[in-house]
């Protein structure tokens, strides 16, 4: 119990760019193709994942392609969850299914 789990502090605030948004709407719109159910359970776990970052900001890894830039991830199931911390916020930057090679990640 008394550890710290990927880098407790106080809770963080955060913002998520129009980019990742329109992320998440994409995979709840290429998911709901097949099953509204799972679109939105993925969702929801996304989200619950995202949620958990304000507790832990460093429970992500750094992101492999930009080491050196503070970048870091989550994953959940195939998706990339990107996040960078900035003050007292965690941004998300962008949101892929991990088959798509990062795009530039600037947001």
């Amino acid at each position: 119990m008394g550890g710290s789990q990927g880098g407790t502090r106080s809770a963080v605030k955060i913002r998520i760019t129009p980019g990742a948004r329109a992320d998440l709407k994409g995979i709840r719109e290429f998911i709901g193709r097949d099953s509204s159910y799972y679109a939105e359970k993925t969702i929801r776990e996304i989200s619950a994942i995202i949620d958990e970052l304000r507790q832990f900001p460093l429970s992500g890894r750094i992101v492999p392609e930009y080491v050196g830039t503070g970048i870091r991830e989550r994953i959940y199931r195939e998706y990339r969850i990107v996040y960078r911390l900035e003050a007292e916020f965690v941004v998300v930057i962008t949101i892929f299914h991990s088959a798509k090679l990062p795009e530039q990640l600037s947001n």
